[in-house]
């Protein structure tokens, strides 16, 4: 039986608290959870570990589309321009993505509200360029659905986009992997 695996990260932790899966943080993502939803989308209860969180698609940056789930094991980042914290998690996402190849999906989501693409792109070149694709969640859509309330989040997955773990506190490589291996990506 072949297991898969998607990881979640919401860089940029404004409290570095630990959140409960579908619980309230302490501190919103820099006031971007605090805009109303837009049209067409409403809040979710989130990636919430024990169920399937919930599909979508996104235009990426190189103009291709990122389908969630994959069928494989996957990583979502969502983050935002300027967050200085999130430059060692996207290093070290990068470094597990080249280690895994393609049995690994990995994607950068942007979640500012009014966060320009152009403004993204510079972001990503000062992280150093990732080896993994880029969208960005205008309308909030994802975000909501997913619940993401609070930066630096990480939700595991498997390939059918079950949640095996939902947490603010992975924040490095090693507990990246430790996380992998748990979902059985090793």
């Amino acid at each position: 039986m072949t297991l898969g695996l998607a990881v979640v990260l919401v860089a940029c932790s404004s409290n570095g608290q630990p959140a409960v899966a579908g619980g309230e943080s302490a501190q919103s993502l820099h006031g971007a959870m605090a805009m109303p939803p837009a049209s067409g989308a409403t809040p979710g209860q989130g990636a919430e570990v024990g169920e399937v969180a919930s599909g979508f698609s996104l235009a990426t940056l190189a103009g291709s589309t990122f389908h969630f789930p994959t069928g494989r094991p996957t990583a979502v980042w969502f983050t935002e321009n300027g967050c200085t914290s999130c430059i060692p998690k996207a290093q070290a996402l990068d470094r597990i993505k080249a280690g895994f190849g393609q049995r690994l999906a990995v994607v950068g989501v942007d979640i500012a509200p009014g966060e320009t693409e152009a403004t993204f792109r510079a972001w990503i070149k000062q992280v150093g360029n990732p080896r993994f694709e880029f969208a960005m969640d205008r309308g909030s859509k994802v975000t909501l659905a997913w619940g993401v309330k609070d930066t630096s989040t990480i939700v595991i997955t498997d390939a059918a986009g079950k949640v095996v773990y939902n947490s603010l506190e992975a924040a490095d490589e090693q507990t990246f992997r430790a996380a992998l291996s748990t979902a059985g990506l090793k």
